[in-house]
């Protein structure tokens, strides 16, 4: 009855559906439908009569078919062949088969440093055949300065530099600034090349030195399992790959910005026996909020490809960390900097996720039993992995299940709980000294929670009600804790005179430091203190209090 009810409507499906389309859509498939259930009452299941994996298994062997006299022959002599090729190409790792193919947009993989610079490393895959022409005095210099300042190994280097013009009352412009590091440079690096030959030093030697005249230029780059064309080249095809996006990371969050431009070159600067690969892009105008980028409501970002960034200096030029020098037409990005976009379809991006408070990525994503080792100088870390440890005690502190809020003070916490804290550090991180400083990163934490809790008061209890602070509890925090915090410890006359008190000793300080969120350890373990000669206070007073190298 279901078959017989299925025939009788099929019909008449198809006839309404030829009123609402063209007649080119009804091809014999579409009205293969109307003998299927008269098929199925006379013949039954279809897995019983079905001829598909026949006519497949056909297809296959029909073209081994080489000699039409003997096809049983030949079938049997290409299969046999098919058999044994499929078993050594099992065994050949070397040999590129359907097997060990790569992916279609797979960069090689990172090089072999030998010791020497990683920026000479990278993984990549260029696209189409490269072209040559020369750029510009002031692109080129460009372009070396960007490279070098993006280059890790270069830091210290840019860090001694800086020191030597901090005592210096005159002021360079950013470009001038950019011109006197070049030479520096390369001074400082061939003098530390006569006693030094090893591959990072002559690495270094030849990133000082600079780039060649020739430069080539490609259609496109592969990188990171990504496909990038550049403009010219995208506009002839269906597909579009040439947009690119930089995430812009800066010490406050609310300054993040996300830099949506178009990739309009491929340069290869080429060096004594090496290759930089860097993006040439135009950038889209993302400080107008009106005219050059709007989000709406579901949190997709329109970007108006008509308006271009007209500011020199979308990033802070002088950070050694600067993610992209740009200019009115143009900016160098190292392909490693560059995210995902999709050509035309940046003119509706869709973010996939808000940056709000720490996460610690990076120190999440360690395997069972991974850790990251730091360095302590002046029972603080300093140096490598120095910023994520200080946010890995950051998230700790404002774990309520770790680290308590409703005690009296730091000295009243339980000795379980800092075990507690102690296991949580030890868990992700490791020195050769560890133990040794527990006492010390406790006392660490302890300036964070004393911290926290003073930013809690200023942001939630200071100036309002009692009853309205209590009803207004932070995020992350216990309820019951912040209850007692407030009543027991925020409302307290003795509290209440301390905070009083030390906002009048604010308002007396002449001279505050400019530093953010650096630690004061960190320039003292940069200015001499890791060689075992730490500057003077004289030093560390301006280093701390400076603003554009004058106080």
């Amino acid at each position: 009855d279901d078959l017989d009810q299925i025939e009788a409507q099929i019909p008449i499906t198809l006839c309404k559906l030829e009123k609402v389309f063209p007649p080119s859509l009804f091809d014999v498939m579409v009205h293969l439908p109307t003998h299927l259930a008269n098929e199925a009452k006379l013949t039954g299941p279809v897995q019983y009569r079905w001829m598909y994996p026949i006519e497949r298994w056909l297809y296959f062997l029909k073209p081994l078919i080489g000699n039409r006299a003997c096809p049983e022959g030949s079938i049997a002599e290409g299969y046999l062949a098919n058999e044994c090729m499929t078993l050594c190409s099992r065994y050949l790792h070397r040999i590129d088969t359907k097997f060990s193919r790569p992916e279609r947009n797979y960069d090689g993989g990172l090089r072999n440093s030998d010791g020497g610079l990683s920026l000479f490393c990278k993984s990549g895959k260029t696209l189409g055949a490269p072209k040559q022409h020369d750029l510009e005095a002031d692109e080129l210099e460009q372009a070396h300065i960007y490279i070098q300042k993006n280059c890790d190994e270069v830091l210290p280097f840019l860090e001694e530099f800086a020191q030597i013009h901090v005592d210096s009352t005159q002021h360079l412009s950013d470009t001038e600034w950019n011109r006197q590091f070049i030479e520096w440079f390369k001074d400082r690096v061939a003098q530390l090349y006569k006693g030094d030959n090893s591959q990072l030093m002559e690495d270094l030697l030849v990133l000082s030195r600079g780039p060649t005249q020739y430069v080539l230029h490609y259609n496109g780059y592969i990188v990171n399992g990504y496909r990038f064309h550049v403009e010219d080249y995208d506009k002839h095809l269906r597909t579009q790959n040439c947009g690119v996006v930089v995430v812009g990371e800066t010490g406050e969050h609310s300054k993040n910005i996300d830099y949506y431009g178009v990739l309009t070159d491929v340069v290869e600067l080429q060096f004594t026996g090496r290759r930089v690969i860097l993006f040439q892009c135009n950038w889209f105008d993302m400080y107008d909020k009106k005219k050059g980028i709007k989000t709406d409501e579901y949190g997709i970002v329109s970007v108006n490809w008509g308006r271009f960034l007209k500011t020199s200096e979308p990033f802070n030029e002088n950070e050694v960390a600067s993610t992209v020098k740009a200019t009115a037409k143009y900016a160098f990005v190292a392909p490693g900097a560059i995210g995902k976009g999709r050509g035309r379809g940046l003119k509706s991006i869709c973010s996939l996720g808000v940056r709000g408070s720490n996460k610690c990525k990076e120190v999440a994503s360690l395997e069972v039993g991974e850790k990251l080792k730091v360095t302590f100088y002046n029972n603080r870390t300093v140096g490598k992995n120095s910023n994520l440890f200080s946010r890995h005690l950051g998230k700790i502190v404002r774990d309520r299940n770790i680290c308590p809020l409703g005690v009296a003070s730091w000295d009243r916490i339980k000795e379980e709980k800092l075990n507690h804290m102690w296991a949580a550090v030890t868990d992700k991180f490791e020195s050769d000294d560890m133990d040794i400083h527990r006492n010390h990163i406790l006392g660490w934490m302890k300036e964070l929670w004393n911290k926290r809790r003073g930013q809690l008061h200023a942001n939630y209890v200071k100036g309002k009600p009692i009853q309205e602070a209590l009803k207004n509890v932070p995020k992350g925090v216990d309820k019951k804790q912040w209850e007692w915090l407030v009543k027991e410890h925020f409302a307290t006359e003795s509290f209440q005179a301390r905070s009083n008190r030390n906002a009048a000793n604010r308002t007396k300080l002449k001279m505050l430091h400019h530093i953010g969120s650096k630690p004061i350890r960190e320039i003292i373990y940069q200015k001499g203190g890791k060689d075992g000669k730490p500057p003077d206070l004289a030093t560390i007073f301006f280093e701390t209090r400076k603003k554009n190298n004058i106080l």
